[in-house]
């Protein structure tokens, strides 16, 4: 901190002991005398913090008024009631795929930003990360859950990783009573990373995996993959009956074009869908695919927030703003930038090399909207609960983001609603 001195003129006042008893304590004249102190002043009092951020084409109208109109004031706020004359403002960039998601790195870095946040997927992280470790850059973001990613290096993420999250799909599918899953995944980090935990899982439990359907990024059309599913499907309904089994799905947006090819075949949407957090919170399905969203449920565990006042607030601006639920990431994102400002102003500096030893102190220090923040060794939020959440219909309408259940990251099981649904039941007669 950069320090002024200061010479103050202050006046004392001399005691006296004037004969006449009381009179010279209250008569006695007063002395001035000179007295220096110290005003510290920040190191970055008048600069503008700017972080860069990517997210997609399709979170862009949700992400940018979001951050704007609540992250970036709440943080501004608390700076002008610290007295600092400091402006922390995150510059929004789109990035589709993660050729063009480097390119946007590379670019904030020629500007002169080197802190990095956003809403990032697993195959994304890993397309920049060499590029941020080499070029002494930081990269936080709310998402990103492939076990690939853990690492001691200047990556850090507020969301568990897929040790977490495939268990609890594992044990998500057999408390419901699948014995029997169909496992369909993009083959990129996330997908894989959740397949290689899974595989282990889920037959440890007792369950049987009857077939990996593994496609590639930037697959658009599911034709044969459907037909191979239907095949697989068929065959296990007629060995085993619908209620044991279920299809495991992991992967992105491409979910809307395979569930409704899928919709051509009675078998596949006989049996219930099963996901992950991505599945779950893509509002692309109940838009362009709403009956057979409702159909198959897509049931997958989401990381947990902590529910307290200042979520419930959060939660409330957050629908005003976007029409839209709020959820753990969304919470993530807001807690990154309280991160951030924090680790700035300790270091007085803006250098990501600088305020990355402070981090996992100031992320321990914090519960924040999405909960304790707290990282283990690697950088990776260390949260265990999980919310099992889908789709469903009431009154005729698709509902979004239901909560069926809860995972119990210590004793590993999964609770279901049986209000909302009752584990084991057959799914309803499908209607093309």
């Amino acid at each position: 901190m950069e320090s002024k001195k200061i010479t103050m003129i202050v006046a004392v006042l001399i005691l006296g002991t004037a004969i006449g008893g009381g009179v010279g304590y209250y008569l006695a004249p007063t002395k001035t005398v000179e007295k220096t102190i110290t005003v510290t002043k920040h190191p970055l009092e008048g600069q503008t913090i700017q972080v860069g951020s990517c997210t997609s084409v399709a979170l862009l109208e949700i992400y940018t008024p979001y951050t704007k109109q609540v992250v970036l004031t709440d943080v501004n706020d608390y700076l002008k009631k610290l007295g600092y004359n400091i402006n922390y403002n995150i510059k929004i960039d789109e990035a589709s795929t993660s050729t063009i998601y480097l390119e946007k790195v590379q670019a904030f870095k020629s500007q002169g930003i080197d802190v990095m946040t956003a809403y990032s997927g697993s195959s994304y992280v890993m397309a920049v990360l060499p590029y941020i470790n080499q070029n002494n850059m930081l990269l936080i973001t709310p998402g990103a859950t492939s076990p690939l990613l853990s690492a001691k290096d200047n990556f850090f993420r507020l969301t568990p990783t897929d040790y977490i999250a495939a268990p609890a799909i594992a044990e998500m599918l057999w408390s419901w009573g699948i014995k029997y899953c169909l496992f369909i995944e993009l083959g990129d980090a996330f997908g894989d990373g959740i397949w290689n935990i899974f595989e282990k899982e889920y037959p440890n439990k007792g369950g049987v995996i009857l077939d990996r359907i593994r496609y590639s990024t930037g697959t658009v059309e599911f034709s044969s993959y459907v037909e191979t599913a239907n095949r697989i499907i068929t065959d296990a309904i007629k060995k085993y009956g619908a209620e044991k089994v279920g299809i495991e799905f992991v992967g992105g947006d491409e979910i809307v074009t395979l569930i409704t090819q899928a919709s051509r075949y009675p078998a596949l949407m006989s049996v219930y869908w099963f996901s992950s957090d991505t599945t779950i919170r893509n509002q692309r399905l109940p838009d362009d695919a709403p009956k057979e969203t409702g159909q198959v449920k897509f049931f997958g565990p989401f990381p947990s927030p902590g529910y307290s006042e200042k979520y419930t607030k959060l939660a409330e601006r957050f629908t005003t703003l976007t029409k839209l639920a709020y959820n753990f990431n969304y919470a993530c994102q807001y807690d990154i930038s309280w991160i951030l400002i924090n680790s700035i102003l300790e270091s007085g500096k803006k250098g990501a090399l600088d305020i990355i030893p402070l981090i996992p102190h100031i992320a321990d220090q914090l519960y924040g909207a999405s909960g304790w923040c707290t990282l283990d060794e690697y950088g990776d939020r260390k949260i265990v609960n999980m919310e099992i959440r889908g789709f469903g219909v009431k009154d005729g309408k698709i509902e979004s983001f239901i909560q069926y259940g809860q995972y119990d990251g210590v004793t590993k099981k999964v609770t279901w609603d049986t209000s909302l649904i009752i584990p084991g039941s057959k799914i309803p007669e499908w209607n093309p």
